[in-house]
């Protein structure tokens, strides 16, 4: 099923121009990446789905029905979103704050379905503590706890990994990707390419428009990158070269790296991933 569907979308502010013609699709379970520089669209693309901002052209579809402005309660409330700029009161503690969301969304919850939720997201040893005392990745936390009251089966984040350190970001994005795996589709954005690559099961290039769409074994096989395969063993494989006492060969695709290493007997593999940085600045510049 298609929980997403944009199709032609379009904005401009005033003579700039945000979005022009974007169109891709996102399936059930799928966590799919919007991916693009600062200004590349991503935050208006988001709101646009959402109806927070009004789109030029375009149609947009949630669980196959059209959204013009803001979606309809009964496909809203199957929706979950954190986007840029949210946040909740500083002068509440987090679970006053989920209490507040809840009863501000229309969404009847239990304290015990807060807990769980919580739970859910590894804050609820903090539950008591005010706002204001938790750090970027606490925050982040329970804002994401907040994007789950309901247990929606859409969730929307807008670069949802942004200004915390390295390990946040990563238990972050461990946990989003835990939702998916658990059934809850997820449509996020980043500019970071190795955010993208990690978590996503597809990947939109987006610069105002729509430059590729796929996985990056798509977007590898499509725009170059080769995969180097590095064996040490006592006899040379056909057609690879010798380095330093290693058998080194190039190919395009993980399935080409299976069929090189058939029948020869290794004593050590090294297969190393193309140079992705490389494939997305071919890709910006297509």
């Amino acid at each position: 099923m298609i929980v997403v569907e944009v199709v032609g979308v379009s904005k401009k502010y005033g003579n700039v121009t945000a979005l022009e013609d974007v169109s891709f699709e996102v399936k059930r379970g799928e966590m799919f990446c919007v991916m693009g520089p600062n200004g590349a669209g991503k935050t208006t693309l988001l709101e646009g789905i959402l109806g927070l901002r009004r789109l030029d052209r375009g149609t947009v579809r949630l669980f196959g029905v059209e959204v013009r402005g803001r979606p309809p309660f009964d496909v809203l409330r199957r929706v979950g979103y954190l986007l840029e700029g949210m946040d909740l009161d500083p002068a509440l503690t987090a679970w006053e704050n989920l209490r507040l969301a809840a009863a501000v969304g229309g969404v009847k919850t239990s304290d015990g379905e807060l807990r769980a939720v919580l739970e859910t997201v590894g804050a609820l040893e903090y539950a008591k503590r005010l706002y204001s005392k938790l750090s970027a990745g606490q925050k982040k936390r329970v804002l994401l706890a907040a994007a789950l009251l309901g247990r929606p089966e859409l969730l929307i984040l807008d670069e949802p990994e942004a200004n915390l350190d390295v390990a946040s970001r990563l238990e972050i994005m461990d946990l989003v990707k835990r939702l998916a795996t658990g059934g809850v589709t997820v449509l996020f954005s980043t500019h970071a390419a190795d955010i993208a690559v990690r978590y996503a099961d597809r990947i939109a290039m987006l610069n105002k428009k729509i430059l590729a769409v796929g996985s990056v074994e798509e977007l590898v096989a499509k725009f170059g990158g080769k995969w180097k395969v590095v064996v040490r063993t006592k006899r040379q494989p056909a057609g690879q070269e010798r380095d330093g006492g290693l058998y080194v060969t190039y190919v395009n695709s993980p399935a080409e790296v299976a069929e090189v290493l058939r029948g020869v007997e290794a004593l050590e593999i090294l297969v190393h991933p193309p140079d992705l940085g490389e494939v997305f600045r071919k890709i910006w510049g297509s």
